[in-house]
Order: structure tokens, then sequence, then C-alpha cells
């Protein structure tokens, strides 16, 4: 076996510590920064993308507790808008009761009253009409009396 003469151990030896050394080198000098490099933007890449995330999830949070807020508040507004409509509505219902109530009750006094003269009217046609009957009943019963 040629490689364990020993001869050529020194040549060997050679070979291996220069082509490791080049090897140590071309790793330590070449293939290792650009690596490093790569991790450290890597690094940095992630922790932007980290920071970003956090700020997004704050931001997220404080939107989502203000449209909380919102929703309340709209809540609120709606329930009070809703009673004061409702409070108005009633208040325009009872003056229209109260407006129609007073009509009907116009209505009925107008009528009454009406009615009233209505009855007096025809009490003294009835009275003027009895009157004439009367005479000429007394007239008829006179004019009998005399014959």
């Amino acid at each position: 076996m040629p490689q364990l003469n020993t001869a050529t151990f020194t040549s060997q030896i050679f070979w291996i510590v220069l082509g490791f050394s080049l090897f140590y080198l071309f790793v330590s000098r070449v293939f290792c920064p650009k690596v490093e490099e790569m991790l450290v933007e890597r690094a940095f890449y992630v922790d932007r993308l980290l920071r970003d995330a956090q700020e997004l999830r704050t931001n997220a949070e404080q939107l989502e507790n203000d449209s909380v807020v919102a929703l309340e508040t709209v809540q609120r507004e709606t329930a009070n808008d809703e009673s004061s409509l409702l409070s108005r509505f009633r208040e325009q219902e009872e003056k229209e009761k109260n407006r129609l109530s007073n009509w009907f009750a116009e209505q009925y006094r107008t009528e009454e009253a009406q009615l009233r003269q209505s009855s007096k009217d025809v009490l003294i046609y009835v009275h003027d009409q009895m009157e004439g009957l009367v005479e000429k009943a007394v007239e008829k019963i006179s004019i009998t009396k005399q014959t």
C-alpha cells in the first residue's frame, strides 16, 4: 500500500496541511462571513417583523377597545334617542288625543246647540200651529154656539 510508505509521509502531510489550511482560510474568510451576514440580516428581519407584529397587535387591541367603546356609546345614544323619540311620540299622541277630544266636544256642543235651537223652533212652530188651531176651534165653537 503506497499510502503507508513512510517515504511519502512528509509530502502527504504537507499537502494535507496546505489543503486544510486553504480550505480553512476559504471557509473562515469567504463562507463564514457570508453566512454570518445572512444570519445577522435574518435576525434583524425577524426582529423587525416581531416589532411590526407587536405594533399591529397593539393597534388591533386599541382598535378593538375603541370599537367596543364606540359601540357602547352608540347603544347608549340609541337607547337615549329611542326613549326620547318614544316620549315625544307619547306627548304628540297625547296632544292629538286632547285635540281630537276637544274637537269632538266642540262638535257635540255645536250639534247639541243646533238640536236645542231646532227643538225650540219646532216647539214655537207647534205652539203657533196650536194657537191657530185653538183660535179656529174657538171660532167654530163660538159660531156653533151662536147658531
